[in-house]
């Protein structure tokens, strides 16, 4: 370690939530578990951790309690994210004076922690679980041009201030590294955490024959209504965990299709392995995803996952080893997928099994986080030269 570097143990680090976003959207979105556990731990046995979150003060602040060691450092939302960028600034000064290091919990707080970097010079990771301005992302779900020069823009900010960046996958590394002329040095690929603990195989909970589970957000991007028309005629029903702003157009469409869907809403963390134990398969047939937590969960789990072969999953899967992976996102392709896995018991068993170990070997909580360590500790070192 360079001479005058702050040693890990003794590190303060200030995670900045996504603009606008705070504590209570994780409990409501059911998050708030799965995330805490990684920075709990990484509290415990690292150094100290402080939230810088968007809300109501008085809530977010009430929840400090439960999620100690880690303290919060409130702002309140504002009417848009820029407003919501200046709010966390001007009432953040305590919190960045105070800490020795910031780091983004996504690309989109990259503004913030650029101009803390600036203001009050302290070494900036910058996390994005996923990266916005990735092109296959508006070849397959086209955005208005302002928001994606809005996010260009944001990128272009947060990854020329930070000391080092962590995406997770090579899709995403690859695709900043060329877009913003990075030095691929400056770039660590860190994966997704998993509680394989807690996601694990249950035989307890048997497998429901001819089911199909999906855990996610009924949104664009997860390409449920190509899923629907995919189990058409298949005789397969779904089992749809999650809630998001195109149920209702999903219930109408599974309605006239003729498609058996049971809408199951949805539940907590701690429920969701029972999830995914019930279906004889798992589905995530998104038409782009980053480092996708619950394909994980449901291979942690055992079960013989079908995915679509996009950024984000193709790094993940590999087709007839550790998944079955659908080329193409279109009905044809899926239900290919579909009947590949459910109709080969044999294949689906040997494919979880494999989807098990890799996870147990890739995705584990302690790897990922001395990985991140590293990262950090070579951050401040090089800030202390």
């Amino acid at each position: 370690m360079a001479q005058g570097a702050v040693p890990l143990k003794q590190a303060h680090e200030l995670v900045l939530f996504t603009t606008n976003v705070g504590l209570e959207d994780w409990r409501r979105l059911g998050h708030l578990e799965r995330e805490l556990r990684i920075y709990a731990e990484w509290a415990r046995r690292f150094g100290r951790v402080t939230f810088l979150t968007y809300g109501n003060v008085a809530k977010e602040k009430a929840l400090e309690k439960a999620i100690a060691p880690i303290r919060v450092w409130p702002v309140p939302k504002q009417a848009t994210g820029l407003l919501a960028d200046v709010a966390a600034i001007v009432r953040g000064g305590g919190a960045f004076r105070r800490c020795t290091l910031v780091k983004t919990n996504q690309v989109r707080a990259g503004l913030v922690g650029a101009v803390a970097k600036w203001l009050w010079r302290k070494p900036l990771i910058v996390r994005c679980g996923f990266v916005p301005s990735e092109p296959h992302r508006d070849e397959q779900a086209p955005r208005p041009w302002a928001v994606r020069v809005f996010h260009r823009w944001i990128e272009a900010i947060a990854f020329r201030a930070a000391d080092a960046i962590i995406v997770t996958s090579e899709d995403g590394k690859e695709h900043i590294c060329r877009a913003y002329r990075l030095d691929p040095r400056k770039v660590t690929v860190i994966g997704n955490a998993i509680d394989v603990d807690l996601f694990r195989p249950m035989p307890e909970v048997p497998a429901e024959p001819g089911t199909v589970c999906f855990v996610g957000r009924f949104s664009v991007e997860k390409n449920l209504d190509n899923l629907l028309r995919a189990m058409q005629g298949t005789g397969l029903a779904l089992l749809a965990y999650g809630s998001g702003p195109l149920k209702g157009d999903l219930v109408r469409l599974a309605d006239e299709l003729g498609v058996s869907v049971e809408w199951c809403g949805r539940v907590p963390n701690q429920q969701v392995p029972e999830a995914l134990n019930r279906g004889q398969v798992s589905v995530l047939c998104s038409l782009y995803e980053g480092n996708p937590k619950v394909l994980l969960e449901a291979m942690a789990c055992g079960a013989c996952v079908v995915a679509t072969a996009v950024p984000g999953i193709r790094n993940v899967v590999q087709d007839g080893v550790t998944g079955i992976l659908c080329h193409g996102t279109g009905p044809e392709a899926i239900r290919e997928g579909l009947l590949r896995a459910t109709r080969d018991p044999a294949l689906a068993a040997r494919v979880g099994n494999a989807a098990r170990d890799e996870v147990c070997r890739r995705y584990v909580l302690d790897r990922l986080l001395e990985q991140e360590a590293a990262v950090l500790t070579r951050v401040l070192g090089r800030r202390a030269r």
